[in-house]
């Protein structure tokens, strides 16, 4: 799969990281699933890309 969205721009301070959350359905656009639904996610298949400008100070 592949999706863009939308731009935002955020500073982050040293030492600090980002994370991923990953979830099953949107409640406000997408089919609502029962509680309890599962999926697998195999980490090695994919790669997320993010694009960066230089570091300014």
């Amino acid at each position: 799969m592949r999706w863009d969205l939308q731009p935002q721009d955020y500073v982050f301070k040293a030492g600090h990281r980002l994370g991923l959350v990953l979830i099953s359905t949107d409640y406000d656009y997408t089919l609502r699933y029962p509680a309890g639904t599962t999926m697998t996610v195999r980490a090695g298949a994919g790669s997320v890309t993010l694009p960066t400008a230089p570091a300014t100070r």
